[in-house]
């Protein structure tokens, strides 16, 4: 039976189950414990139509178990055949991941050929042939065998495929194209989707770059005109894409006079957003200091956007970026932690940072510790706390052997094994 019957047939309802295992009983006839037979037979002609385990499972169990129940079979032999018939769907194909796969595929090959690519855009084809494969049978058996993450992250792609196709559109290609247009490429910073991100805030900088020298009336005319629409856009408070397009823009263009405006962003629950603002103001480098030291002076700081802030001056580096962290080391503590803060400190490899941190090392002293030793190696000097510390790095790492394979705090490989002396 070919996966196109699978995909129109309707799953059978529960009254017409019971009329097909009525008819798989009478045809066993006088036989003792007949139920447990027609259990096992007609369970795996449902398993093979369904293709699933929980929805095979729970059907035969509502119709057979009270019946199996009421005839006096006993718990073990009413519900056994009932576990053991259920595992077979998954088994039997086409499994229920089959018919979805296929079924997605097959939408997004029909609405591929609604498409009207411009000349040299194969990206329809593209989409269309990776969507094909991983709803391949045999591609289908490999992804149920290595578990639900790879199963859901297929599922998920195949759905955001029909999205694509149901609204078409070659952003890389059209930025590509649009490179000597401004006009046309903060246009497209309005768009809700997420493959512009990358791309267009770098193209719009050479866009501007290109519309004159440095100082130049046109191109600072460029310069305000696209700097007014990014702000335009995270005025308005409205889809996060396009703000976060936006405050990469703000960031790429070093638009130091829009450091405030951007730190308002660092507060956002959005990880879309608040990345995108710590980006921005990584990129203007020492011009978000003294912004934010007034802020910080003033309390007009919030915890949470405290981390971000420590982050980004973490990043920027410098020893103007070091002394506002001293200033205000205890606020970065409360907001990003004992143990994230002092690693992200760490970072800086100053000796003036051990003092500070050795204040907080009964906080945390496994990870406020290990910066202690990083930043004592550095500058080859010893700490009283180092048998204690070492001790406390020991045990913390019995505890969480798994931490720092793949987490997203500093650590090693990522570059927080480099310092800035």
């Amino acid at each position: 039976m070919s996966i196109s019957h699978f995909l129109l047939k309707e799953l059978p309802q529960e009254n017409e189950l019971g009329g097909t295992l009525d008819g798989i009983d009478q045809l066993m006839g006088n036989v003792p414990g007949r139920l447990a037979y027609v259990t096992v037979v007609g369970g795996t002609g449902f398993a093979a139509l369904s293709g699933s385990s929980m929805g095979s499972t729970a059907l035969l169990g509502s119709l057979m178990v009270p019946e199996m129940m009421k005839r006096g079979y006993s718990k073990y032999l009413s519900i056994g055949p009932i576990m053991g018939v259920g595992g077979l769907a998954v088994i039997i194909p086409p499994s229920a991941l089959t018919v979805l796969l296929a079924t997605l595929a097959r939408t997004v090959k029909e609405r591929a050929r609604s498409v009207r690519p411009a000349p040299g855009d194969n990206l329809a084809d593209r989409i269309v042939e990776v969507a094909v494969s991983w709803a391949d049978g045999e591609v289908v058996g490999l992804v149920e065998g290595l578990g639900p993450h790879l199963r859901e992250w297929v599922i998920g792609f195949l759905i955001a495929a029909v999205v694509k196709m149901a609204r078409y559109r070659n952003y890389d290609l059209e930025v590509r194209r649009s490179a000597a247009d401004l006009d046309a490429l903060a246009a497209l910073l309005e768009e809700e989707t997420s493959f512009l991100l990358d791309g267009l805030p770098q193209a719009i900088k050479k866009a501007v770059e290109a519309s004159g020298e440095i100082g130049a009336p046109g191109r600072s005319l460029a310069r305000r005109r696209v700097e007014d629409r990014c702000l335009s856009i995270l005025a308005c408070r409205g889809p996060f894409f396009p703000q976060g397009m936006a405050l990469e823009t703000l960031g790429e263009l070093r638009s130091v006079g829009a450091v405030n405006e951007i730190l308002d962003f660092l507060t956002e629950e959005n990880s879309y957003i608040y990345e995108a603002a710590e980006h921005a103001l990584a990129k203007l480098d020492e011009a978000v200091i003294e912004p934010a030291r007034a802020r910080l002076a003033a309390g007009n700081i919030e915890e949470d956007a405290g981390h971000s802030l420590l982050i980004t001056l973490c990043e920027v580096g410098t020893p103007g970026a070091l002394k506002l962290i001293l200033e205000h080391h205890e606020f970065f503590v409360d907001a990003a932690g004992p143990g994230n803060s002092a690693r992200w400190i760490s970072l800086l490899g100053a000796r003036e940072l051990i003092d500070p941190l050795r204040r907080h090392l009964p906080k945390d002293t496994a990870q406020v510790g290990q910066a202690i030793l990083l930043l004592a190696a550095i500058h080859n000097i010893r700490v009283p706390e180092e048998a204690a510390i070492r001790r406390a790095i020991d045990e913390f790492w019995k505890k969480h052997p798994e931490e720092g394979e793949d987490g997203g705090d500093p650590g090693p490989g990522d570059g927080s094994d480099k310092y800035l002396m």
